[in-house]
């Protein structure tokens, strides 16, 4: 990361150059925010806000939601914020809109198998197809793993006619990131946009129709077993690309 002390001063227009267009200024703007300490003086943790300028984008760094307002309010800024959305532990309930985690089931729902060395959970999804010429193909997607400490989501992606599957081979974490369709048109409902971590123990499936995001890797390249009904036609895979007011942004440290 480029030192602070390096870093060009945020530009303010009282001070820009009259031979500068604001365009300019603002795509050579940075802001970085000094560090703050919470109600208990102690530090709050790294976090990023990303802001959207003139199609660049530029990373503010804070200590605290606290410093964040107190920079919005100071500058009166009318660039849209990107919004920062939650990222939540990868759970059945939680996820059942979208698709279902696969895991190990807990021992009042499993049964004996391999002569009493294992424990079998059986039926954790329902894998449809609506193409029956559409072959089921198993493959297999190595993931470079992605900086997700201000990771900008600019497109969603679904599988219109297939269940869709992912089991990590190597993981210790990954991120999901799925949304809800709009319900006037074909493309998901940015307001909807959800993150889950989940732990190299869990795999997922997305429904057919669901949008979301390419898996992301995040500590280290990661291999996945991927299961996915595909003819080779457009309808394998819709791809929609969000405008910059509809981009979300998770923040993982």
């Amino acid at each position: 990361m480029t030192d602070p002390a390096q870093r060009p001063a945020r530009t303010d227009p009282k001070t820009r150059r009259d031979d500068e267009p604001e365009e300019a200024s603002q795509k050579r703007s940075v802001v970085d925010l000094p560090d703050s300490r919470n109600d208990e003086g102690e530090d709050c943790c790294d976090a990023f806000v990303v802001l959207h300028a003139v199609g660049r984008t530029c990373i503010a760094r804070r200590r605290c939601q606290r410093s964040l307002i107190a920079l919005l309010w100071r500058d009166r800024m009318s660039l849209p914020v990107a919004r920062v959305i939650p990222i939540e532990p990868l759970q059945a309930h939680a996820y059942a809109n979208f698709g279902n985690v696969l895991e190990a089931g807990p021992v009042e729902r499993t049964s004996a198998a391999n002569q009493g060395t294992a424990r079998r959970t059986d039926h954790l999804a329902d894998l449809t197809r609506s193409r029956p010429d559409a072959r089921w193909n198993v493959c297999s997607f190595r993931c470079a793993p992605r900086d997700v400490r201000a990771f900008t989501i600019e497109l969603l992606e679904k599988h219109p006619c297939s269940t869709q599957v992912f089991i990590p081979m190597n993981a210790s974490r990954y991120l999901v990131v799925v949304a809800e369709a709009a319900r006037d048109r074909d493309a998901p409902e940015p307001t909807t946009i959800r993150a889950f971590l989940a732990t190299g123990r869990q795999g997922i499936t997305y429904h057919p129709g669901i949008w979301h995001h390419p898996l992301l890797a995040v500590d280290h390249e990661t291999d996945f077993i991927c299961v996915v009904s595909e003819d080779g036609t457009r309808d394998d895979c819709v791809v929609s690309m969000l405008g910059p007011e509809h981009q979300r942004v998770v923040s993982l440290r």
